[in-house]
């Protein structure tokens, strides 16, 4: 599957606009989240994988370490970035 930059950031865009109507800021009420480590989540099969336990205040303060320059850009940054993605979305459809 090829995935465009272009169309990824659009989506993004709209979905962001989508979920922040009439806000500047957005409100997260979870901090603590089930997570399944990396090295599990291609094994969707078996029976009970072990889940860890993540927190979204955290990968928020490393995104905000990335924007100011203190840490440089990484590729896991994108899964601190869909850690609070996904809270975001989770909250707004309840």
């Amino acid at each position: 599957m090829l995935v465009s930059k272009q169309e990824l950031k659009k989506i993004f865009d709209d979905l962001l606009e989508h979920a922040s109507v009439g806000r500047e800021n957005l409100e997260i009420e979870t901090d603590y989240y089930w997570s399944v480590p990396a090295a599990l989540r291609d094994k969707v099969y078996d029976d009970s994988p072990e889940l860890t336990i993540g927190q979204v205040s955290e990968s928020w303060e490393n995104l905000r370490e990335i924007l100011r320059g203190e840490s440089d850009p990484i590729g896991y940054g994108l899964v601190w970035l869909g850690d609070v993605l996904h809270v975001i979305g989770d909250e707004s459809i309840g």
